[in-house]
C-alpha cells in the first residue's frame, strides 16, 4: 500500500536546501542585485525557521516567497533576463 505522506528524508532535503539558500543570499545581500534590509532580514528569518518543523516551514516558505516577491518587484524587468 502507498501512502500519500512525503517521504520524511527528502522533504527534510528539500527544506535543508531551501533554508542553506535563503540563509546564503541573506548573509549575501544578494538575489538578483543587492537586497534590501527588509529582504535581508526576511531571507535570513526564513533560512532559521525551515529547520524546526513543519508549522515553522510553512511560515519559513511564505517569508521566503514575500522576500522574492519584493525583490522581483522592486528589479526593473531589463535587470532580471539580460539578452
Amino acid at each position: 500500500m502507498s501512502s500519500r505522506r512525503p517521504n520524511p528524508v527528502v522533504l527534510a532535503t528539500a527544506t535543508a536546501c531551501l533554508a542553506i539558500i535563503a540563509l546564503v543570499a541573506g548573509v549575501g545581500g544578494w538575489l538578483l542585485q543587492p537586497a534590501t534590509w527588509l529582504e535581508l532580514a526576511l531571507l535570513i528569518a526564513t533560512g532559521f525557521l525551515l529547520y524546526t518543523g513543519p508549522i515553522q516551514d510553512l511560515i519559513g516558505l511564505g517569508l521566503l516567497a514575500a522576500a522574492v516577491v519584493l525583490h522581483l518587484a522592486r528589479v526593473p524587468t531589463a535587470r532580471r533576463w539580460p539578452a
